[in-house]
């Protein structure tokens, strides 16, 4: 809940400052800093890249027995 009015806040700030808000800067990300089009729905192309990123991440976690370990051990 904090986090979700942080970045409310965050973004209004940038807007009165003129500043690029959180859609310019996704934008940015995923267009390589404007090398590339305009992706046309850039929050959505994040969201997605970061489930994927996610669903690899813990798969990897899930496969290494280091982790396994320190979970089971962990109070």
């Amino acid at each position: 809940m904090t986090a979700a009015a942080a970045a409310v806040v965050q973004d209004a700030g940038a807007k009165l400052l003129g500043w690029p808000g959180a859609v310019e800067s996704i934008q940015d990300l995923l267009t390589q800093q404007f090398r590339q089009p305009d992706v046309p729905h850039p929050v959505l192309q994040w969201l997605r890249a970061d489930a994927q990123f996610l669903a690899a991440w813990s798969d990897a976690q899930r496969r290494s027995p280091l982790t396994l370990v320190v979970w089971g051990v962990a109070p």
